[in-house]
């Protein structure tokens, strides 16, 4: 195997090994003795520590456990295990291995369900991203490659095929490959240094790659990989198509990846040979447009850059158009899906058979009187609850048997259904955390629309602080739209996101988007705020047009209308209002769920759901947010956008950028915290402070219980209060004594469109905290969630001629012309002094020659040439070391002494540091005793002295070594938050 980096083929050494048991060959096994036990698996790390999982049946239950033995002497010295799965006594372990990519770790194993007849073998799978600290909560794995062809589990059977066209594999061709295991960087990197390039995922675990016959075999022998074989021609066809007749026109997918340009006008060349007339060349998009006879369509399959064929119909406007709008198809062909994530819908009743609702679990309040089988028939196909429903769960064609056009924002997770008219909002939110639930959406009011605080207010509320779980609800179709205050009783809960809405005109775009008052009952969207003066809605989602999930038996009555789904069409009803908006804001939640617990943000190693404070923040700080600076020109009014249109492609694409609090630290009474974040103008500064509040009185005039206060400080001075003026504003405006402090919301933002380059200081405040929201302290306190959407960056002060420095963040881009983008052309040449390097450790660039070394990275200093200006900022931009680090406590600076006892450091830490504790690992004087650095300013050297000077971010150090440690490693300690 080829790698691109020495040392990286260990990452594939002792990967895995599986044992197969058999159930009579299960033993009882003592956990104190687990080293001597028969069924197990030992791998050893690239760190020399040896894993082991094994399986204990002792009491009669199976229970998988792992252990490690860190730095001793295999097979002594194991930790006291942890228990990996739960105790239970209807399953079986079948199969068990350990996978070891670096410090991320998975143990997979099989489950055989004795309560089910005949037996079913489910596998399921957890991971590890520290080398075994922490273990995620286990989560299935499928095994099934579902393709809308056929659903097959390939090392079972694969389906039946034609054959292949002559030569199909020639000289190369596109092959699935599918994963052991979820895919993580180390698997994709290991079959892109085989020479495998990715186009695109296929369900489940499984990926399109482009390769040659040799490649596909070295792929194929990659321990990860549990198959691999053709993308057939017979898989690019629609379902169907092949029954037409005569001449059809047809959307032709090309494969960009692999090609680009080249590969369109490969097909377009074959497709004209076919005898087929193009009607649009996928310039821009890679589909093209062919009337052809239908008798070649298998050809245009066989032509190997086509990844796809299907009927071209007149546009119609359906739920994907929803699912791009609101950044969920994105986020689909990422891979975020909602897999292993459970969410319910609290609705009057749902389609039990519907062909897209499948994978539904049913709280036990459905009816089954069989003395009213009106009753029953209606809670069971009511077409309310299965329009909602499929709006976040439908999983369209996925599984061949539905409607791609249909398919919901989460078409991979687990549907929970209450049925709203018979469970309490409590009773319902009980049983989903029973089930692991995370979030629930709730397109029903009762009561009133006039924005009060009530007792249905107040039990959401506690449901929220009690259990943890995001709870979504509609504001409503306001029968008078013009008034204010027009929200439910539920929406204007503090602890909800409550939803209102806008017509999003049939299309992707924004600019068109508006409020609009229709003048007629449920034809306008309910508006805040609430009643108490607290901003209401939260968010708002589409109003008009889904293409979604309808009752598929009984009379139109049932439904919305004949048929399996709500069309949009002057002959049809429609779905929409608050009712769709909700699932839609409620689905987005689930993706970010699943984004969070998968590590999306870099600061969730141990695969853990985010606190629903903090979910409603981040969806809260990325909202796309409509023009509210004018009366007449307004898209939307903060009273009914909320703090604007849910944009999750936007929480994905910011990703590690975001600075998130996940209610780490409760405040007391008049505590607080400041957080300091070096900022970039280039992207909008958002910061949403969100806690979860004690409910309050239905008696009182204010909602509000404990009141926290977010004041945000920029380089200039200038201060920003949350909230302060954004009523009729999309941005922030410094203080000024004519505008009031909000003191009633549990949501407070600072929005500011073009940030100031330099640190701002965010302070969150403990004000006036009343009850006790945060029971493992003995103190009255509040946790809090807090997210900031920047571009991160800290300044590197440069003087002309020769600087010594190194960088105080991890670059995204360690690319020399990158790293230097901000102070260019001032930078002239960048030396390093290579100590792993004997032979030649001096590596040098010059900007307008080039050179040897090419990038810089936190661990190096390096000297920089500047001329042309006396002095200018380095911005440096990248994500923090404790974002990386954090759990270990430290940052690895590699020490040689190949090149002789000299080696040039960079310091990556967060803090300035006194030089005895900063150095850590290294003993003063016996592993070092000589420390150098150079002040640009005044052209002087200085021997540092450790007992009384700091290490300084941002400055490049000389470290003259007596020896080199063992491990050879300077451990630049880190402090928390």
């Amino acid at each position: 195997m080829k790698m691109k980096e020495e040392g990286r083929s260990k990452k594939f050494v002792s990967i895995i090994v599986i044992l197969g048991m058999v159930i009579a060959g299960v033993m009882s096994m003592n956990v104190i003795g687990a080293g001597q036990l028969p069924y197990y698996d030992i791998e050893q790390d690239s760190l020399g520590n040896y894993h082991k999982a094994f399986i204990d049946n002792s009491t009669g239950n199976y229970e998988l456990y792992y252990t490690n033995d860190i730095g001793g002497q295999f097979p002594q010295d194991w930790n006291p295990p942890n228990r990996i799965t739960n105790t239970t006594n209807e399953s079986l372990l079948l199969d068990l291995g350990i996978y070891l990519p670096t410090d991320t770790m998975f143990i997979i194993w099989k489950e055989t369900m004795l309560i089910s007849s005949p037996p079913q073998g489910l596998t399921y799978y957890t991971i590890s991203r520290d080398y075994g600290a922490n273990w995620r909560e286990p989560n299935r794995s499928y095994e099934n490659i579902t393709l809308k062809y056929a659903d097959f589990d390939p090392l079972i059977e694969e389906p039946e095929v034609p054959s292949l066209p002559d030569n199909y594999a020639e000289p190369y061709t596109y092959y699935i490959v599918q994963m052991k295991t979820p895919m993580i960087q180390e698997w994709w990197d290991g079959i892109e240094d085989e020479g495998g390039i990715f186009c695109g995922y296929i369900p489940n675990n499984a990926y399109i790659i482009w390769a040659t016959p040799q490649i596909k075999d070295q792929v194929a022998q990659l321990p990860f990989v549990r198959w691999i074989n053709y993308y057939h021609p017979a898989y690019k066809i629609q379902c169907g198509l092949l029954n037409n007749t005569g001449i059809i026109e047809v959307n032709v997918v090309v494969v960009e990846e692999t090609g680009g340009q080249a590969n369109l006008g490969t097909v377009i060349a074959e497709i004209e040979a076919l005898g087929g007339n193009i009607t649009y060349n996928g310039s821009d998009n890679y589909i093209i447009r062919t009337q052809i006879d239908a008798s070649r369509i298998y050809d245009i399959a066989s032509i190997k850059e086509v990844k796809w064929i299907d009927k071209y119909e007149a546009k119609r406007y359906f739920m994907n158009y929803i699912r791009q709008f609101t950044g969920a198809s994105t986020l689909f062909s990422n891979g975020f899906r909602g897999t292993g994530i459970i969410g319910e819908v609290c609705d009057i009743g749902v389609d039990h058979d519907h062909p897209d609702l499948d994978n539904i679990v049913f709280n036990d309040n459905i009816p089954q009187d069989d003395n009213d089988e009106f009753l029953e028939f209606w809670y069971q196909t009511n077409g309310h609850g299965t329009a909602t429903t499929g709006v976040i769960f439908s999983n369209g064609n996925l599984d061949g048997d539905g409607d791609s056009d249909a398919m919901g924002i989460l078409p991979s997770a687990t549907a929970a259904f209450a049925c709203s008219d018979i469970v309490t909002r409590t009773g319902s939110i009980d049983q989903l955390a029973d089930w692991g639930g995370v979030f629930q959406s709730n397109s029903w009011g009762e009561g009133t629309l006039d924005s009060q605080y009530t007792s249905n207010s107040k039990e959401d509320d506690q449901c929220v602080l009690d259990y943890d779980i995001t709870m979504v609800y509609a504001a409503g179709n306001s029968d008078d739209g013009v008034y204010k205050e027009s929200c439910s009783h539920d929406s204007v809960a503090k602890n909800v996101i409550g939803v209102g809405a806008v017509y999003h005109g049939d299309n992707t775009e924004r600019y068109d988007d508006n409020w609009n008052d229709n003048g007629g009952p449920g034809h306008t969207p309910s508006q805040g705020p609430a009643a108490d003066g607290r901003f209401k809605p939260d968010l708002c989602g589409p109003f008009d047009y889904g293409y979604v999930t309808d009752s598929v038996d009984g009379d139109w009555e049932d439904g919305y209308r004949p048929g399996n789904y709500v069309y949009k069409s002057p002959d049809d009803m429609l779905f929409g209002g608050t009712s769709l908006a909700t699932p839609v804001i409620a689905g987005g939640a689930g993706l970010v769920y699943e984004m969070y617990r998968e590590n999306h943000f870099d600061n969730n190693p141990t695969g853990e759901y985010p606190h629903a404070s903090t979910v409603k923040a981040l969806l809260i700080a990325n909202a796309y947010q409509y023009d509210c600076s004018g009366p007449w020109w307004s898209q939307a009014w903060r009273h009914q956008q909320g703090w604007g249109m849910i944009d999750v492609d936007r929480v994905y694409e910011i990703g590690d950028n975001h600075f998130i609090v996940n209610e780490d630290l409760p405040l007391s009474e008049g505590e607080w915290f400041d957080y300091n974040l070096y900022v970039d103008s280039n992207r909008p500064l958002k910061i949403s402070l969100v806690w979860t509040d004690p409910p309050g009185e239905e008696s009182a005039d204010k909602a509000i219980v404990n009141n926290l206060g977010l004041m945000v400080k920029d380089p200039d001075d200038n201060y920003y209060w949350g909230n302060l003026d954004l009523w009729g504003d999309m941005w922030s405006k410094p203080y000024n004594s004519n505008l009031r402090i909000d003191t009633v919301n549990n949501v407070q933002n600072v929005f500011i469109e073009n940030p100031t380059n330099g640190q701002w200081t965010i302070t969150v405040m403990g004000w006036n905290i009343n009850e006790d929201a945060y029971e493992d302290t003995p103190e009255l306190d509040q946790p809090f969630a807090l997210v900031a959407t920047y571009q991160h960056v800290i300044p590197v002060k440069l003087y002309a001629g020769w600087n010594l420095i190194s960088l105080p963040l991890v670059q995204e881009d360690p690319y020399i012309f990158e790293v230097l983008s901000s102070i260019h052309p001032y930078w002239d040449a960048v030396q390093y002094f290579d100590a792993s390097d004997a032979e030649d450790p001096w590596k040098d660039y010059c900007r307008w020659k080039g050179g040897e070394l090419q990038y810089l990275y936190h661990h190096m200093g390096f000297w920089i040439l500047i001329s042309d200006i006396s002095e200018v900022n380095l911005l440096v931009k990248g994500r923090e070391f404790r974002e990386i680090y954090g759990d270990q406590g430290y940052v690895p600076v590699p020490l040689y002494g190949d090149a002789g006892p000299w080696n040039m450091v960079g310091y990556p830490s967060n803090i300035n540091r006194n030089g005895i504790d900063a150095l850590n690992n290294l003993n003063w004087l016996q592993d070092i005793d000589l420390i150098q650095y150079f002040d640009a300013q005044t052209e002087t050297w200085h021997n540092m002295n450790p007992y009384n000077e700091e290490f300084e971010l941002g400055r490049g150090y000389w470290f003259h070594m007596v020896q080199i440690p063992s491990p050879p490693i300077w451990q630049v300690p880190l402090d928390p938050v």
